[in-house]
């Protein structure tokens, strides 16, 4: 194989990603979801704790109990199902109102769905490196990253990540 060709999954790994659940944990390990429920939990509960002792709510709903890592894996296959299944024109919020073009919101009630997004979180906010890197959010997910798709993809020249390859609302990002 070229090595200054395309990028590809070295031949040594390909046993590895026999369905689509197992890439992702080969790139997104369970260690790094069991960080992410940790981290969204202590978020929810701080955010529950400035509101007061007896208002326990996020996104305007109960909070009943702390996300698993179920849940979490489920909310992420909802993301990636509604990338998959676009409804231009309307918000994401439809998605879970239209049970038939995204049956898999059956998953989760879509109250739920908003506060699990409202909380997700990778780091803790209260962290001395929050101040000092401005990726700390996200810090986790990008040392996984470095770390598993070396182990498994080979990167050739044909290959450009930029600002503008992913889309954003933002004035900074255009």
């Amino acid at each position: 194989i070229d090595d200054h060709g395309s990028t590809h999954l070295k031949e040594n790994c390909k046993e590895l990603f026999t369905s689509p659940v197992a890439s992702l944990l080969q790139f997104i390990p369970i260690g790094i979801w069991l960080v992410m429920v940790k981290e969204s939990n202590r978020y929810a509960h701080q955010m529950m704790q400035s509101q007061g002792p007896h208002k326990r709510t996020i996104s305007g709903k109960p909070w009943k109990s702390d996300i698993t890592i179920s849940e979490l894996m489920a909310f992420f296959g909802m993301m990636l199902y509604m990338c998959l299944r676009p409804m231009p024109g309307k918000t994401y919020t439809h998605a879970c109102s239209d049970t038939g073009w995204h049956p898999y919101t059956k998953n989760m009630s879509c109250a739920r769905f908003h506060q699990i997004r409202a909380v997700l979180h990778m780091s803790d906010n209260e962290d001395i490196g929050a101040k000092t890197d401005s990726l700390w959010k996200v810090r986790p997910l990008l040392n996984t990253l470095k770390l598993t798709a070396a182990r498994y993809v080979h990167v050739g020249c044909n290959l450009s990540l930029d600002e503008t390859s992913i889309a954003s609302k933002t004035m900074y990002g255009r």
